[in-house]
């Protein structure tokens, strides 16, 4: 009761004040709380967010908050995605910690890298991590042993440090890796080529953008995490509205134009671990602006400019062009799997799908857009095809617009634009997230490279390409197979 009447009375005592003193909280950062009050706008840096995201909660001011939210996630990297994910437990909803959780998680092999980690072995970063908070982290530890290949650890340091670790000891799901690697560790035909066969091989991240054509044949790899871009042999030919692809961890780029504007035929492909380019078999029909994608193991080609409404399928195996069913429409196209079916996106605004079991096409119920458009481009990503980009000829301009269609119920919904109007970008999707590099609008060619979170709703800018990126193709490609 005394405690309360103190309260009570300090309450009382403030009410009746012309002022109020503020505990703990920053000049400047209560400043911009009250600028934002008028104005509606904030500045948020990595030097202040923290400030103002703990003085905008204590106010309960939920529209700052987000705003702190949105920076923390577009900013987030491996240098600071522990401290936030402190944060979004202090701040946030569960949606943020599991969105922080799976970025660990995803990037834990750059995140060995970075302060701390930067000494240890991979199973000395992961034990060390989870040992720092046990309580929160232990489920933890059946995601990462994926990312650790214990058979080729030394011996002394499997039986002195591993099998000694309480952690280890006590969770299941490391008992069968253990026992597999102390067999191997122990045996003396460890070396034995069936044997290591068994050893499963690292996850490996995906990080890497090939880009491919456009004003020229050259060609780079683009680092989604670390932002370098590696230039990479270039293609045998000029290759402009080119379609490419990657099967089996070779890279496909067909068709296009040429320097003088002519529909090619002709194909090539791309040795990651040669850095070479070699002619494979031509096409039957030249293509531009046309859809590609890789399904059962076969490529398809689908429609094009020019009236072209034939599908092709090439089999690398026996290097051999087939004819597929033909396309209702003769139009710029552009081609992504879902669920075991091509789905073509034609002239941006209606769709037909290709199931390879039926052979046959597709039309699906047309739903028409506010802006069917050229020069765009599709992304698969999460069970929606996603249409960005392009230009309009109604309001004869390059667009912001990004819009989503659901395969389950046949309707397109708009989502989040991008920050640059574009077109004749090249789109990627890289574990669940859309990247858009390149292009071009109004006012001349796009430089910068985006990113979609499609957890959030929200494009970010992420860094500029060294060159111009127009009118080509990208597709990622695996990290460890770049010849450098």
């Amino acid at each position: 009761m005394r405690s309360h009447s103190i309260d009570t009375a300090a309450t009382m005592t403030e009410k009746s004040d012309k002022s109020a003193k503020m505990q703990n909280v920053d000049a400047n950062v209560f400043r911009q709380i009250v600028d934002y009050c008028y104005t509606g706008e904030i500045s948020l840096n990595e030097d202040n967010v923290k400030l103002i995201l703990s003085a905008s909660n204590f106010f309960q001011i939920d529209w700052i908050v987000n705003e702190c939210r949105e920076f923390l996630v577009s900013n987030m990297k491996p240098e600071n995605c522990l401290d936030i994910w402190k944060l979004a437990e202090m701040y946030f909803t569960e949606e943020l910690c599991s969105y922080c959780q799976q970025y660990v998680l995803k990037k834990f092999s750059i995140l060995v890298d970075v302060k701390e980690f930067s000494l240890l072995s991979l199973e000395e970063a992961i034990i060390k991590w989870i040992n720092a908070d046990l309580k929160a982290r232990e489920s933890y530890l059946a995601k990462l042993i994926n990312y650790v290949r214990l058979p080729y650890v030394s011996k002394k340091y499997l039986i002195d440090r591993i099998l000694t670790e309480d952690i280890i000891k006590n969770d299941s799901s490391w008992k069968k890796f253990l026992m597999e690697a102390s067999k191997y560790q122990l045996s003396e035909k460890n070396h034995d080529e069936t044997q290591s066969q068994r050893i499963n091989k690292r996850k490996v991240m995906r990080c890497n953008v090939l880009l491919a054509g456009g004003d020229g044949n050259h060609c780079m790899v683009y680092n989604t995490l670390t932002q370098e871009q590696l230039h990479i042999a270039p293609m045998n030919e000029i290759r402009c509205y080119n379609g490419v692809v990657r099967l089996n961890d070779i890279v496909y780029s067909m068709g296009g134009l040429d320097k003088e504007a002519l529909v090619l035929q002709t194909a090539e492909s791309y040795d990651l671990l040669t850095n070479k380019w070699t002619h494979i078999p031509s096409m039957h029909h030249g293509r531009a602006g046309f859809g590609i994608c890789t399904l059962n193991d076969l490529i398809y080609v689908c429609g094009g400019y020019c009236g072209n409404n034939s599908v092709e399928c090439y089999n690398p195996v026996t290097s051999k062009w087939t004819y597929a069913a033909n396309l209702t429409a003769a139009c710029e196209v552009r081609a992504a799997v879902l669920g075991n079916c091509i789905y073509c996106v034609i002239s941006g605004t209606f769709i037909e799908r290709f199931d390879p079991r039926e052979g046959k096409w597709h039309e699906l119920p047309r739903v028409e857009l506010l802006n069917s458009c050229g020069f765009f481009d599709v992304v698969a990503c999460g069970g929606y095809l996603y249409r960005i980009g392009g230009f309009s000829d109604e309001e004869e301009c390059s667009l912001f617009n990004v819009n989503r269609f659901n395969v389950r119920n046949n309707l397109w919904e708009t989502i989040a634009p991008m920050n640059f109007r574009r077109r004749e970008h090249s789109a990627v999707e890289i574990d669940g997230d859309i990247y858009v590099f390149g292009g071009s609008n109004e006012s001349g060619s796009v430089t910068s490279v985006e990113c979609y979170n499609t957890r959030f709703n929200k494009w970010s800018l992420v860094n500029s390409i060294q060159k111009e990126l127009c009118c080509g193709a990208a597709v990622e490609v695996p990290v460890i197979t770049i010849n450098r």
